[in-house]
């Protein structure tokens, strides 16, 4: 999309968190835009160095922002190297496609021009589709998840909603452009909408009425990105006035809860992660205990923690058979269905095949399974993962005990 075509809001710069030099590499329609409409909004800093040859045939005809020193160089001088920017605060500015890497880059102060338009105007395009609700301005936010479980596109939408509230916005969700995620029945699903509630009290269809609309880009946001919009977002939290969980979400849990925990008082939560993330574990997962660790711990707890039952929340069909062996009718797990994985293979993979209400009922399963293990008096769990988080978040520090699994 070219910068002509696009429409963006009014904001306060991104750059203006850093307190040292701006480089920004290479001409291109990012590069000028970012000289031309960002740099006359930041007050961290007062030098901007340009690199590439190019940069003199433009800077006659683009306005020179005020109190800024400007100067250009051909090739990247060795002084301004990278390498060397440890504690100089620098902000190097580069081309290229940003990629779920680790910290390394952006410790040495790169980032892509990508990554810089996205956190400085989150390449938002403006709508007015009718005159509702004049004081707001909706950020209605889509991502294109594809190998996202749950938690993992709750915590990439979370953090752009947090983000677009620190920057001015109301945020929401419908979350449709990618229908070959495993929680989408149809082309178009809203994989949002089909379990949770909005975090304002104003129907989705009022809202694409509003006098003001934010269309998001991609929210699939990658690491860089993500823990940066945690730093500026700080302190900004999302309140749901009506719960999260729409109703047919919250009637799913019920029914599961009277057959599945009866004594939630009396019952030991257990959370094991298996298939990708024992046989096939990606780029920068949590890695987790084995599943014979696991059982020792708990029968280690048994006497000190005092609990009778044992609920198990797994998505794994061959760990909930070893508990099974181990643990027989003091063992207590939903009605989910459960998988196995070849090496090599990732659990995506066994839900390639779309069948109508699929995506719903693997959504509600996993919902309700780790709102389940959320109620239970204690929690043993084999390592990090956006489920512990979450039941960590809903039990609202009101487990007894906690014992959690670290990486090694």
């Amino acid at each position: 999309m070219c910068m002509k075509q696009m429409r963006f809001p009014p904001e306060k710069s991104f750059v203006d968190f850093f307190r040292g030099t701006i480089i920004l590499t290479g001409v291109n329609e990012y590069s000028v835009e970012i000289y031309r409409r960002v740099l006359p909004l930041w007050s961290g800093g007062t030098q901007v160095y340009l690199v590439g040859a190019e940069w003199k045939n433009y800077l006659p005809v683009l306005p020179k922002p005020e109190g800024i020193f400007v100067e250009v160089f051909e090739q990247l001088p060795a002084f301004l190297s990278p390498e060397k920017n440890k504690g100089r605060g620098n902000l190097y500015i580069i081309e290229g496609l940003p990629r779920n890497e680790s910290s390394e880059r952006y410790e040495k102060g790169c980032m892509y021009y990508d990554e810089i338009m996205q956190l400085t105007f989150m390449f938002s395009y403006v709508i007015h589709p009718g005159k509702k609700n004049p004081h707001k301005k909706f950020f209605l936010i889509d991502g294109f998840y594809r190998i996202e479980g749950m938690f993992g596109i709750w915590n990439k939408a979370f953090t752009a909603a947090r983000y677009a509230m620190a920057k001015g916005y109301t945020p929401v969700f419908e979350i449709v452009s990618y229908d070959a995620n495993m929680y989408s029945d149809h082309e178009g699903d809203d994989i949002w909408n089909k379990f949770f509630m909005q975090p304002v009290d104003c129907p989705l269809s009022e809202i694409h009425e509003s006098s003001y609309l934010a269309l998001s880009p991609n929210m699939n946001i990658l690491n860089t990105v993500r823990s940066i919009m945690d730093k500026v977002s700080g302190g900004v939290e999302l309140t749901w006035p009506n719960g999260i969980f729409n109703q047919q979400i919250q009637r799913y849990i019920r029914e599961r809860k009277q057959r599945f925990l009866p004594c939630p008082e009396r019952t030991l939560g257990v959370l094991i992660r298996g298939t990708d993330y024992i046989k096939n574990p990606l780029p920068n997962h949590p890695r987790h205990a084995a599943p014979h660790k696991v059982i020792e711990k708990i029968w280690e707890m048994q006497q000190e923690w005092g609990f009778t039952w044992i609920y198990l929340a797994t998505e794994d069909k061959e760990i909930c058979e070893l508990m099974k062996e181990q643990f027989g009718e003091r063992l207590t797990f939903t009605d989910q269905e459960r998988y196995t994985v070849a090496p090599g293979q990732l659990l995506i993979e066994v839900h390639q095949e779309k069948k109508e209400g699929k995506g719903f009922r693997l959504g509600a399963e996993y919902l309700c399974s780790v709102h389940l293990l959320s109620q239970c008096k204690d929690l043993i769990a084999s390592g990090g993962c956006g489920a512990l988080s979450e039941a960590l978040r809903e039990n609202g520090e009101k487990y007894e005990h906690v014992y959690i699994f670290r990486e090694p």
